[in-house]
């Protein structure tokens, strides 16, 4: 709904069909790998007798591979109890005293980029996403910003106006748990490992943190 609205709205791009080219040497075999895999999968019963010992071993692959599933099952309150206990420290007010003698650093040789991202560096950062990626709480994917560049460019005039206000949007500050179980027929809370999702704005605003990385490796 989100995408055809805005679509319809702000236009689209839609990407260009890549044009057939030869197979190079190496395409070439893998092509010939594949047609060949494909002809096992036909082999008739005296074909597969030969082919058995391959098979066996996949089996055994399959049985030291760890299988998940399961569904949680707790109520509200023991899972914000969890999380609670998960991400709080409840040592977070005790001072934590004079670290003791630190030497001071040299100058920075490259000095700190304070510019606000630019549009295009935004643009790349979208390009690489994979458009199938789970959108966070707001449900716009990646697709509605690669194929409609003028709600991009929306979206980045929002950044910029909230880098001016020094003010992080609400909706910037949330985030969605989602709950994979780790072993096989998983209900306790113990039995699963969370994920975080969030919008993709808020994504995009914390590839502004790439800058202080290549501000500290640059100064070694």
């Amino acid at each position: 709904m989100i995408y055809k609205v805005c679509s319809s709205r702000f236009g689209e791009v839609i990407a260009k069909k890549a044009s057939q080219t030869e197979r190079g040497r190496r395409e070439g075999v893998m092509h010939q790998l594949v047609q060949s895999r494909q002809q096992l999968r036909k082999a008739t019963d005296l074909e597969r007798e030969g082919l058995k010992v391959l098979w066996d071993e996949d089996r055994g692959r399959d049985l030291l591979e760890e299988r998940t599933s399961g569904n949680l099952k707790v109520t509200r309150e023991v899972l914000e109890a969890h999380n609670h206990t998960l991400c709080s420290d409840p040592r977070k007010k005790e001072p934590l005293g004079s670290p003791g003698y630190v030497p001071r650093p040299a100058e920075p040789e490259i000095q700190f980029n304070t510019m606000p991202p630019r549009l295009i560096k935004v643009r790349q950062v979208v390009e690489k996403a994979r458009s199938a990626s789970a959108p966070g709480p707001n449900g716009i994917p990646y697709k509605l910003y690669k194929n409609c560049p003028r709600v991009l460019k929306l979206l980045w005039n929002l950044m910029r106006m909230a880098r001016g206000k020094q003010c992080i949007p609400s909706a910037w500050q949330k985030a969605m748990a989602v709950y994979i179980p780790k072993e096989l027929d998983s209900t306790e809370i113990g039995q699963f490992r969370s994920i975080v999702l969030v919008n993709v704005g808020e994504n995009l605003l914390f590839c502004s943190g790439k800058k202080m990385t290549t501000f500290l490796m640059g100064n070694g």
